[in-house]
């Protein structure tokens, strides 16, 4: 951080006035101030779904993303848009249904912000859900006597 200072001098001719006005800046240099997340880092993701999450940042600045940690293999991440899927959909009844790793973002001028992700699975209740029904047959065997057999089957 710089400071500077400006002396400006305003006089009027006619009152032989003159105002002296000093004005102090401070410059901050934005190359070191580095991203912030805006997105939560605790989340719910439903059942049976690759999309996780997308990163969002506080900056305009280019950011490039990477996860680390924790299950960051069970995911993967778009390095330039910060899109983050599942590599396997996650079902809530494996008992799989806490995930967690690092997401880190780097800004154009190297600046580095991480963040600990943590995402729940929650159960999908499926309601009216089509029921696969094997047909019943009955059959039914008959001997003969003579060493021969009859049978009916009914559906």
């Amino acid at each position: 951080m710089q400071s500077a200072s400006a002396n400006t001098a305003l006089s009027d001719k006619q009152l032989h006035a003159t105002l002296s006005i000093i004005t102090n800046f401070i410059l901050t240099d934005n190359a070191t101030v580095a991203p912030t997340f805006i997105n939560d880092s605790n989340i719910s993701v439903a059942e049976n779904n690759i999309s996780a999450l997308t990163v969002e940042l506080s900056t305009t600045d280019t950011v490039t993303y990477a996860i680390s940690d924790g299950n960051s293999s069970l995911f993967e991440i778009n390095s330039t848009t910060g899109v983050i899927t599942f590599v396997d959909a996650p079902d809530y009844e494996s008992g799989d249904i806490l995930y967690t790793f690092t997401v880190t973002a780097t800004d154009s001028k190297g600046n580095e912000y991480t963040q600990e992700v943590t995402i729940h699975i929650s159960d999908v209740t499926v309601e009216n859900a089509p029921k696969l029904v094997e047909p019943t047959y009955l059959t039914e065997f008959t001997y003969t006597g003579d060493r021969s057999f009859s049978y009916n089957s009914k559906q």
